[in-house]
């Protein structure tokens, strides 16, 4: 209820409305763009081509309700839009976790263990952002086939799928001396 007041204030002009609502969605942008890119630079980067496309777009918004579903998306495409333009002229950097630079809980939840971002991080990029919109964005199924423009069933699979990797990494890396 508050997000869809929020969005429809913002649709009349307020900018401190938008600027609530993008506030509020910040921790889910970031996740999902830790699901496609590894730099800060690069998700900071998509965040804020993802921010200016809400606010240039948020008129054309017709349902409030789906506010959320609609700024995954937005997100979703600069991620892929700023890794097309990355193919074509280097390759993205995978920075270790201890670079002094970069820390992992500026993009994830404090309570998710290093193990658990770790085995994620060696997840296929569709099973990364599938298992983030469900578990660290908490959308439903309807909404990531919303957003996926995939069948409802099809979420389910990858979901399934998804787990089974992820399961099988983290106890590979278990039986090998406990540390990814």
């Amino acid at each position: 209820m508050r997000t869809e007041y929020l969005v429809k204030k913002a649709q009349r002009g307020s900018k401190d409305a938008f600027v609530k609502l993008i506030e509020s969605h910040e921790a889910a942008l970031y996740r999902v763009a830790r699901a496609f890119l590894s730099r800060k630079q690069d998700l900071e980067d998509a965040v804020q081509e993802a921010v200016c496309r809400a606010f240039s777009k948020l008129p054309d918004l017709r349902d409030p309700g789906l506010f959320d579903t609609w700024l995954t998306r937005i997100m979703i495409n600069c991620c892929v839009d700023l890794q097309r333009l990355q193919r074509g002229s280097f390759p993205i950097d995978v920075l270790p976790v201890d670079d002094p630079n970069r820390t992992w809980d500026e993009f994830t939840r404090e309570e998710e263990s290093w193990d658990v971002r770790q085995a994620l991080s060696e997840l296929s990029e569709n099973d990364q952002l599938i298992l983030t919109l469900f578990y660290l964005n908490e959308l439903s199924i309807r909404e990531i086939a919303q957003i996926l423009s995939i069948k409802e069933n099809a979420v389910k699979q990858r979901l399934y799928r998804g787990r089974q990797r992820f399961e099988k990494i983290y106890l590979q890396h278990e039986e090998e001396g406990g540390a990814l």
